[in-house]
């Protein structure tokens, strides 16, 4: 019973910040209609985003020291990870040719949803 509450809050919870990253990134940034979001929230660690992103683990670290990459989300004790859809926004933004600043503000958007 308490599972079942939980893996329906989860969901929804899900769904809901599915819901409004979509909205702000149609919103103000006008391209995820290339991208495909599907909802689901996966969680990738440090070594799939160095691959995905193809840069290094000093160059991600400072890209999330400049505001270029959202932080990783502390999934307890040692353990941290990002969400892959927001790597994905992130490397669409950078294929389409979006400038530092406007990945900064997509950051900034996918960081407010979290808290949703």
């Amino acid at each position: 019973m308490i599972n079942e509450e939980i893996s329906k809050r989860i969901k929804d919870v899900s769904r809901r910040a599915s819901a409004e990253i979509k909205k702000i990134l149609e919103d103000e940034f006008n391209f995820i209609e290339r991208f495909n979001f599907d909802g689901n929230i996966e969680f990738i660690k440090l070594s799939e985003v160095i691959k995905l992103r193809a840069r290094g683990k000093s160059s991600t670290y400072l890209e999330i020291k400049n505001g270029l990459l959202t932080t990783p989300i502390k999934l307890g004790g040692r353990c941290i990870a990002w969400p892959r859809h927001e790597i994905y926004i992130l490397n669409a933004a950078r294929l389409s040719g979006k400038s530092d600043d406007e990945i900064r503000q997509i950051v900034e958007a996918l960081h407010i949803a979290r808290l949703d």
